[in-house]
């Protein structure tokens, strides 16, 4: 029993088609759509994981940096108690006296 080819059933026929191929069509766009989530959330992922990294080495290098600072500001006091110390000055004098020596002998040899 072969069905009348009139006008109704040709349209009844592509119409058919065209559900089918928009079927098809859906559903491969939306497999498309779930691989591009699937890949941006796997991306957001690993960004985020790069930020936690990223943040702890920032933590610990402003940990150094006070630790730096410090040390310095230890120095820096030390330096000072040595410059204020006796012996400091008095090691000051004597590279000081044979300095103004050579600058006295070297202006009598000049002038």
């Amino acid at each position: 029993m072969s069905v009348p080819n009139t006008p109704i059933n040709k349209l009844q026929s592509e119409l058919d088609l065209v559900r089918r191929y928009s079927l098809r069509a859906s559903k491969e766009i939306h497999g498309l759509m779930k691989a591009d989530v699937e890949a941006a959330l796997a991306l957001a992922a690993s960004l985020e994981k790069k930020v936690i990294e990223a943040d702890s080495r920032a933590r610990d290098l402003e940990r150094q940096l006070r630790n730096a600072e410090q040390r310095a500001s230890a120095a820096e006091g030390r330096l000072e108690q040595i410059r204020n110390s006796s012996t400091w000055r008095a090691g000051r004098v004597v590279v000081a006296v044979p300095a103004k020596i050579r600058r006295f002998i070297h202006d009598k040899k000049g002038g």
